[in-house]
């Protein structure tokens, strides 16, 4: 790996953790210590390590790349992720956190099923 590539491996990890201090951060702001729940704050770190590692790369604030990563769908694709790979690596930790799975209804759609 040359140096370039290293540069700017160091610079989107450093991105990362600034998001991940970012997250917590504004999470701790915005509710009140009786109200903290760590499990909303959780789900919430891993859009903070993608949106701070984008932030880092192209070299703009943090809020503009929020702005950015919500306008194209990064924090939607990003939050499904999080809970697939929560239902599926760890069911007990899904359930702890909350995402549950909606099994699909067999047998079609209810409203062509019904008359």
């Amino acid at each position: 790996m040359d140096a370039n590539w290293q540069e700017i491996a160091l610079t989107v990890l450093k991105g990362a953790i600034a998001g991940i201090v970012t997250v917590v951060l504004g999470y701790a702001k915005k509710v009140p210590p009786e109200s903290f729940d760590w499990k909303a704050l959780i789900t919430k770190v891993p859009l903070g390590i993608v949106v701070g590692a984008i932030a880092a790369y192209q070299q703009i604030p943090f809020e503009s790349a929020m702005a950015w990563a919500t306008a194209v769908g990064v924090v939607t694709i990003v939050d499904q992720v999080v809970k697939a790979v929560a239902r599926r690596v760890c069911p007990s930790l899904a359930e702890k956190l909350g995402v549950r799975h909606v099994p699909k209804a067999s047998g079609g759609d209810s409203a062509a099923t019904s008359s």
